[in-house]
């Protein structure tokens, strides 16, 4: 059964051991917001089989297998209009986008000149690349999130001379996930993206690993080429 996390179920999602890409979203938002909030809410099943992290009409959700499908489904669809799962689920009504997820182990020591972690200035940078999710109608909750997230150490922003720029969404014992990686088009193949990756792997301490989830085909070519393998799928539903 799946029930609101109240403050005495902090062991259900910190027990979990998954390296996951989802799992580690939920851990890290729940390291940072905790339970309480009006805004995200915390869900599971008295094993921890099942995670759900809710926020704005949207869901991360961790199954440890597939036999948790129609249960999970079944809340969602009562939940929320979209949802991130590493497992195809079962959501009528909802459109689906499959994606890979990659993990990269190895990269040269690289110390990038001039990188900023001002987040204005990272904005400034991927406002133009990803004019659908950040814009001036979702920057005061993205700015609000991504402030939240640096102060408690989760996230930080990388932007190298208003060319290129990163958002390390989480870092979770030795793993980064990285969201949001943009060169602007003018200064596109000349290895930018490659640098700032190797730069935030080499500049954070006790890194063993970097995730992302990649967004189109074209990009998992770039992602291959420098060395990230492929170690899931994601699913991204919406309604």
């Amino acid at each position: 059964m799946i029930r609101l996390l109240d403050y005495n179920d902090r062991a259900l999602i910190e027990q979990n051991q998954s390296r996951g890409a989802s799992a580690l979203r939920i851990k890290a938002l729940f390291k940072a917001y905790g339970v309480g909030r009006n805004f995200i809410s915390f869900f599971a099943d008295e094993a921890g089989d099942i995670l759900i992290c809710a926020q704005d009409n949207f869901a991360v959700v961790y199954i440890k297998d597939e036999s948790y499908i129609d249960e999970v489904s079944e809340f969602l669809a009562l939940t929320v209009n979209s949802v991130l799962s590493e497992f195809p689920l079962n959501l009528n009504g909802y459109t689906v986008e499959i994606g890979n997820t990659y993990a990269l182990n190895k990269w040269e020591d690289v110390c990038l000149p001039d990188v900023s972690n001002e987040i204005q200035i990272g904005y400034e940078l991927l406002s133009k690349v990803f004019t659908h999710s950040i814009n001036s109608t979702t920057y005061k909750r993205w700015y609000t999130d991504l402030s939240h997230r640096i102060r408690h150490d989760m996230s930080r922003i990388y932007t190298y001379q208003g060319v290129c720029s990163a958002t390390a969404y989480l870092n979770d014992n030795g793993t980064i996930m990285i969201a949001q990686l943009a060169t602007i088009e003018q200064e596109r193949g000349k290895g930018l993206a490659r640098q700032m990756l190797y730069h935030i792997a080499s500049q954070t301490p006790n890194t063993k690993e970097i995730m992302l989830l990649s967004q189109d085909k074209i990009s998992d070519k770039f992602y291959e080429k420098i060395g990230f393998t492929l170690v899931d799928k994601w699913y991204y539903y919406e309604r």
